[in-house]
């Protein structure tokens, strides 16, 4: 009998075993996929900065002057230069552009962006920044503080100044499971700092992540090959609910016509 009991807690013990090889041997064979993949499209958001230039045009005297500072969603990463923010916005408003976004910039990045602006006023200042803090982890303090002086800095050269962050950044495809979490964990921490900011210096915050847009029913549609940054119809998608903000807040100057 305590034989039998033996060779069955053996074989039982074998039988779990087996689960357990096989539970590794697929979450193995899942991270080996899932490093390949990111790896694959790293390497392809690498070639999209490499390629994209930020929408910027000649300043003309019968057009609307626009400030555009940030990330490489202001650079328009992953569609054409006039399929950016920018350029949508700029298009919409008959607004001449200076940009001086920089694929990779965080907050403090963008304070340095101020040293180069070539104008005293602009009618407008767009800035699009905080997507990189959240990805590379920046402290709350260091965000706070950089966000404040890009805030302050943009008000002394207008009164319209409009600012965005990325929507959910764990939405986006390219990350694998886990990380796409806690993206989305880092990309509240971002706006609920620039909720605070924005409001604390009157300027106008978009607020993306509480938006409703269509990028998770068709990423292949709105998000670049990187499947990170979006693409021209991705980038049109924001265009659209900053113009709308726009058109609210400055009827006298920007009422659609």
């Amino acid at each position: 009998m305590s034989g039998m009991l033996l060779l069955n807690g053996k074989m039982l013990s074998m039988k779990y075993s087996m689960y357990l090889l096989i539970i590794c041997g697929a979450i193995f064979i899942y991270g080996t996929y899932e490093a390949v993949r990111v790896y694959q499209l790293v390497h392809t958001s690498k070639k999209l900065v490499e390629e994209s230039m930020p929408y910027t045009t000649d300043k003309r005297k019968d057009q609307k002057s626009m400030l555009v500072l940030g990330d490489s969603t202001a650079v328009g990463v992953g569609a054409v230069s006039k399929e950016s923010v920018a350029g949508k916005i700029a298009t919409a408003l008959n607004a001449s552009v200076e940009n001086h976004a920089q694929s990779g910039a965080r907050l403090r990045d963008v304070v340095r962006q101020f040293d180069t602006v070539q104008e005293e006023r602009y009618d407008t200042i767009l800035i699009q920044a905080g997507a990189n803090d959240a990805i590379y982890g920046t402290s709350d303090m260091e965000i706070k503080e950089n966000i404040s002086i890009v805030l302050r800095k943009a008000k002394k050269l207008s009164t319209a100044v409009v600012f965005l962050t990325s929507g959910d950044i764990g939405e986006a495809p390219l990350w694998p499971v886990g990380i796409s979490q806690y993206m989305t964990y880092r990309t509240n921490k971002v706006r609920d700092i620039v909720l605070t900011q924005t409001a604390r210096n009157d300027v106008i915050f978009v607020d993306l992540y509480t938006s409703e847009t269509p990028f998770k029913e068709d990423p292949v549609r709105y998000y670049a090959s990187d499947f990170l940054h979006l693409s021209g119809e991705g980038y049109g998608v924001w265009a659209d609910l900053v113009l709308e903000k726009i058109y609210e807040q400055w009827p006298e100057k920007y009422g659609k016509k």
